[in-house]
């Protein structure tokens, strides 16, 4: 899916663990992942056009390892 420069986008992160999130408007994934979180993870993140209702997404692997 393409987008224009004014389109009103919005970011939604799924599948994360807690303690990481994703900016509503800038679609910036942060956080900080206590030592308990190692895992893999399928994050999925999602864009939509607030103005036209269109929308797109991708679901990545993610894996947290432990720091020994």
């Amino acid at each position: 899916m393409r987008y224009r420069g004014g389109d009103e986008l919005f970011f939604k992160l799924s599948g994360a663990p807690e303690a990481l999130s994703i900016g509503r408007k800038t679609g910036l994934i942060s956080g900080y992942l206590p030592s308990n979180s190692a895992g893999r993870f399928a994050l999925t993140v999602s864009v939509a056009d607030e103005r036209t209702g269109a929308s797109d997404s991708k679901t990545y692997d993610f894996e947290v390892k432990k720091v020994q």
